[in-house]
């Protein structure tokens, strides 16, 4: 054989270079791999120092407020009067001297009534507005405050803040311990913090809800505002970590914060980056000695190794032609315990396993029959109930059995939060349970769970180090299912033994085919709870709907809609909004769960709620959306996080037919957190929908109603009008009657003055015409210039009607009716000819509707037939008037001359009568006279 091939020369060739450069690459990668794994540690320790010095000073603080809670208690149990409460203030000074800002007493409504030492000029103000005071107030819980201008002279100070609590539990006010601020102020609380040794290898400062500093390593930048840095707005956000930054200097830092518990601050230390990881820079040298060794050693061991392995490989040839000539029951035997020594065992146990082959597949069925009936017996367990505790208790205890393991439990996954939870186990203690659960609920393992497409088996729990808390229990080897059905996971079935076990993959297959079948009966179990859960969701939506059915009064369906959610949901409060008669604006129809005062301003349009970039997004999407912390949420009016004061609302829409009414929102105040679920979101749309239906026949029945008014009043109108023949008397009794009826801003009627083309007002209200004021002083030009809303009806014969004025460019405003908003304009026609307009306005936008259009109409016919009887009537006493003078002008000229007739012939015969007898003729004479 030419050695230049032979095995030893491969070997020795093949192994020099490639061991030198794995040498040099592990050793690169050792040598960065440790400079990480000491900034991790780094970052970690930080990370957990500033929890625990904050967790610290949490308790060193809960000393100043136990003194403060023994004095609250003391002085509840007292029951005393104002001037008897600043005596007991005076009286515990020696007790209370370790607040160097004082101490305040507070009754119920948040008046001082006592301080220590005394600070006579801030009794009996009212410091209920103080953010601490409406905390406690409302928690009754100790409250820390940020620094505050409440000290003597108006000092910055912090106050802790404990509430005193009646012999009832009755909240009788509160007690604050203040501490001065600044970088002279020594006492108790910056004693407590210089205790803590914060800052000693860096910066430390702690941060008040507001972001200015309470303590500072340097104590020039005490009460300095910080709030602006993004480590800060972390750690006031209740967020425990580091950050890699620079500090003023540009020198690179690590920062480490963390809030305080129990308070709105936050804790935030600072180390130089240089100087955490000095003790990781002098090992290069060592590292580079190492990879020497490792480049020199090789070639010498190799080359005298290679000479023991290649005798034995030539033995184990022979033996393997002997075994090819024929000689089954040759065996081969190698002086060496290597990888040929096993060669020739494998080669000699061949020959044994083909003989136990045969034995070996009988027993084989055997185990095989067994999990059959294992499998059957699980498939009866979790057929015979719908109760999902009772199936997943069973089938795990038939399962262990089974399998023949230890202990094991079933994971499914909240309905709730869908992170997965123990619901069954066995053989396991309730720590390890919590232990698993926090395991299983991170999201790395939700996204490897996920991954898995069958069973996970790990046969030696100690090679795993995310199963510590396995090892920790005493269990050694582990084997996990994901329950599948219909191509999603339900949950998790796992199974441990004490001892390292091997699975088979005929355990591993059955361990598959019971995750199926528990998987099947997971699902069945659900849907059966969602059916019961549908059902009740039904009786829900039916009382809904005979609540909101019993009355047609729009305002009575509204608020028992408002009282049966809030009831249903168990929320504090309940708003219905719904769209104007335009569906432009919402409008707080109903306030439920808030104060009264706060309520009648909603429902008045006191409070605007415009603006709402939420309830614009429920609208558009017609979908119920769900928001747990309001204060948080950009999309949400400030209203709702300043006088209502909401923490978590469901938003869902009105509507009907596609025709959006208006919405629904329930929640609940701060601080009181509410998580509701999508299944809420939809039986609360069900129910928006049910009131949706109510409010249509509310509307509806309002509008038939309204309408038969309308008639009536157009009836009672008539009657009035049809009554008066004198056309001025009749213009303005119609304008009075129309205004008084209807509720109108202001009605007018002018008459077309066909000479001149122009309309004259003739009759008005509100001050417009009055009996000192001629009719003719306002004209509105009716020819080609048309002037108004009213020139333009009176030109065309055509009603308008302008909802919005300001968008009304024929409009023209007077100064006489300066709240005009809306206005209607018909004409007054009678034989098809224009002879006037009826002009109604109000003082709101969308005030009319076609209903009102179509009335006006009609009293506008009316007006014409009446203003047509009154002329025809006038005409008729002109003709009449005429016709007396007539007569009277015959009677008089027949009178006359008769008289004259008279007189000629008493003339002609006076003279012979005044012969024959003077005194009858004097007499005569008379008569003639």
């Amino acid at each position: 054989m030419d050695t230049r091939y032979s095995i030893r020369t491969k070997i020795i060739a093949w192994s020099f270079v490639p061991t030198m450069l794995i040498l040099m690459i592990v050793a690169v990668t050792i040598y960065y791999a440790y400079q990480q794994v000491t900034e991790n540690l780094v970052v970690e320790r930080n990370r957990e120092l500033v929890r625990l010095t904050a967790s610290q000073l949490a308790a060193e603080m809960s000393s100043h407020v136990s003194i403060l809670e023994a004095e609250a208690r003391m002085l509840a149990l007292r029951d005393l009067s104002p001037e008897e409460q600043r005596a007991f203030l005076n009286e515990r000074r020696n007790r209370l001297v370790v607040f160097d800002g004082g101490v305040i007493l507070l009754d119920s409504t948040g008046t001082v009534v006592g301080t220590e030492p005394d600070r006579p000029e801030i009794i009996g103000q009212d410091w209920s507005g103080r953010a601490y005071f409406r905390q406690v107030l409302h928690s009754t819980d100790v409250v820390f405050s940020d620094i505050e201008p409440d000290g003597p002279d108006g000092t910055q100070v912090i106050a802790f803040v404990v509430p005193v609590i009646g012999p009832m539990g009755e909240f009788q006010g509160a007690m604050a311990g203040m501490f001065r601020m600044g970088a002279t102020a020594v006492s108790a609380f910056y004693g407590d913090l210089v205790k803590l040794r914060m800052g000693q290898n860096g910066n430390a400062y702690l941060v008040d809800g507001n972001g200015r500093l309470i303590y500072h390593s340097d104590d020039r930048r005490i009460m300095e505002d910080v709030s602006t840095s993004a480590v800060v707005r972390q750690a006031l956000r209740g967020r425990v970590g580091t950050a890699r930054t620079r500090d003023f200097d540009g020198q690179d830092i690590l920062a480490s914060f963390a809030p305080v518990p129990g308070t709105s601050w936050g804790l935030i230390t600072q180390e130089h980056w240089a100087t955490l990881t000095r003790s990781g820079q002098g090992y290069g040298p060592y590292l580079l000695g190492l990879l020497a060794m490792g480049v020199i050693l090789p070639v010498l061991v190799v080359s005298f190794g290679v000479r023991h392995i290649t005798t034995p490989i030539a033995r184990l040839i022979s033996a393997a032609q002997r075994v090819a000539e024929g000689d089954f029951d040759q065996t081969i035997t190698t002086g060496t315990k290597d990888e040929i020594a096993e060669l020739a065992s494998q080669f000699n146990l061949m020959a044994a396993r083909l003989r136990e082959s045969y034995g070996q597949l009988e027993q084989r069925v055997a185990d095989r029959t067994r999990e059959l009936a294992g499998l059957n017996d699980i498939a009866t367990v979790v057929s015979q109930s719908l109760d999902l505790n009772q199936i997943l208790s069973d089938a795990l205890d038939k399962t262990l059995e089974v399998l023949d393991m230890d202990a094991g439990g079933v994971l499914l996954p909240d309905s709730e939060t869908g992170i997965l939870r123990t619901v069954a186990y066995r053989g396991l203690s309730p720590k390890l349970v919590t232990q698993l659960d926090e395991m299983v609920s991170q999201p790395e393992f939700i996204r490897r769970l996920a991954d898995e497409a069958g069973p996970l088996v790990i046969a030696d729990l100690s090679l795993q180090d995310e199963h510590s808390a396995m090892r920790a229990g005493g269990f050694r080897s582990l084997a996990r299912i994901p329950l599948r059905a219909q191509d999603e996971i339900r949950g998790l079935l796992f199974v441990c033994a004490h001892e390292s076990r091997e699975f088979e993959s005929s355990k591993v297959r059955l361990l598959t085919s019971i995750g199926d079948q528990i998987g099947v009966a997971v699902d069945n179990a659900r849907l059966f709870e969602a059916e019961i859960r549908r059902r009740q969701e039904q009786g829900v939506l039916v009382g809904m709907s005979q609540l909101v059915s019993s009355t047609l009064d729009l305002n009575q369906v509204l608020s028992r809609a408002a009282e049966y959610a809030t009831d249903i949901f168990g929320v504090g409060h309940c708003l219905i909004c719904l769209y104007d008669k335009a569906g432009v604006d919402l409008r707080c129809a109903v306030a439920k769960g808030f104060d009264t005062a706060v309520c009648a301003a909603l429902e008045q349009g006191e409070m605007p709620l415009d603006g709402m970039i939420l309830w614009d997004h429920v609208m558009d999407t017609r979908r119920p959306h769900i928001i747990e912390d309001v204060p948080q949420d950009p999309r949400v009016n400030p209203i709702l996080t300043g006088q209502l004061d909401m923490q978590s609302i469901l938003v869902v829409p009105i509507e009907a037919g596609g025709r959006p009414l208006g919405l629904i929102q329930l929640g609940t105040r701060r601080p009181l957190k509410r998580h509701f679920t999508p299944d809420e979101g939809e039986l609360a749309l069900a129910m928006a929908n049910q009131v949706a239906m109510a409010i249509d026949s509310a509307r509806h029945y309002e509008e038939q109603r309204r309408r038969a008014e309308q008639f009536r009043i157009i009836n009672e109108v008539s009657r009035g009008i049809t009554s008066l023949l004198d056309l001025d008397e009749l213009l303005h009794t119609v304008v009075r009657l129309i205004k008084d009826t209807f509720g109108y801003y202001n009605v007018n009627i002018l008459m077309m003055d066909t000479e001149r083309e122009e309309l004259v007002l003739q009759a008005g209200l509100e001050g417009f015409i009055d009996d000192s004021t001629s009719p003719t002083e306002y004209r509105l030009k009716v020819g080609q210039v048309q002037e108004g809303i009213l020139g333009y009806v009176a030109a065309t014969g055509e009603a308008l009607l302008a909802n919005d004025v300001s968008r009304e460019p024929r409009y023209k405003p007077l100064p006489e009716l300066p709240d005009t908003r809306a206005e209607i304009g018909v004409p007054i026609q009678v034989r098809g000819r224009v002879v006037g307009v009826l002009d109604v306005q109000n003082a709101e936008v969308n005030s009319f509707d076609e209903g009102d259009l179509i009335t006006l109409q009609t009293l506008a016919d009316q007006i014409g037939v009446a203003v047509e009887n009154a002329r025809l009537f006038a005409q008729a006493e002109q003709s009449a008037a005429a016709a007396e003078r007539q007569r009277l002008a015959r009677d008089l000229h027949d009178a006359v001359t008769q008289t004259l007739f008279s007189a000629s012939l008493i003339a002609e015969v006076l003279p012979r009568i005044w012969e024959r007898d003077p005194e009858q003729g004097r007499q005569r004479l008379e008569e003639l006279r």
